[in-house]
């Protein structure tokens, strides 16, 4: 009866600890960090250190699961469109520490995670910007593009591609630089059809495809 009570007390303390980690992480979200470190931090993008507080993997997972769950029921409940997308991204950014370990994510919020990247990435600096800085997931982001169902965006990426040579994007980062730094590619029809119609384009599908994904309405 002793183990018993004792077993109950430590089951316990193990759920007030997961308690009190989600409201912090809730409340964190709802005073908006404004660094990518406070953003990893707050958000929960390099949990390992956590994981010594949990007796068993299975646990923790458990545990970072429904946090995480909680957290995007939170940014979907968001009023404004945008806003909503750009804290889905911002969250999303921050879990798979800002693409390095997208393992973290599961598959539709890697495809958000993607999509929404090039969106940001040719909305500043055009394709030739996107592609100097993160060419190196441009086919994971076609197949994104493909998955959630936006085959304008497909269509433009297979316009980008045909202009390399051999009509494929190198996958290695190295030599997508040394390319665009030795020839001259012109995107200037991609880019301008890009900023004419994909904000609206982009917004609206990926809004009911993250809603769809998470199971919320």
């Amino acid at each position: 009866m002793k183990k018993v009570k004792n077993v109950l007390i430590v089951m316990g303390i193990v759920a007030l600890v997961a308690l009190l980690k989600l409201s912090a992480k809730l409340a964190f979200f709802h005073a908006g960090p404004q660094t990518e470190t406070e953003y990893v931090v707050g958000f929960g993008g390099t949990p390992e250190a956590e994981k010594e507080e949990y007796e068993t993997d299975e646990m923790y997972s458990e545990i970072q699961s429904k946090a995480d769950q909680e957290m995007v029921v939170k940014i979907l409940q968001t009023e404004k469109q945008y806003e909503m997308l750009d804290d889905m991204n911002n969250y999303l950014s921050a879990r798979c520490e800002f693409g390095e370990k997208m393992e973290k994510l599961n598959s539709w919020e890697q495809n958000f995670f993607y999509i929404y990247e090039l969106w940001e990435e040719v909305n500043s600096d055009g394709f030739d910007g996107y592609l100097y800085y993160r060419g190196i997931r441009f086919y994971p982001t076609k197949k994104a593009a493909e998955e959630v169902g936006i085959q304008d965006l497909v269509s433009l990426m297979e316009k980008v591609e045909k202009k390399f040579p051999d009509g494929k994007v190198p996958k290695n980062e190295e030599k997508i630089q040394d390319l665009l730094d030795e020839e001259e590619f012109d995107f200037e029809k991609e880019d301008e059809e890009f900023y004419e119609k994909y904000d609206a384009i982009l917004a609206d599908c990926l809004e009911k495809y993250v809603r769809k994904s998470a199971n919320v309405s």
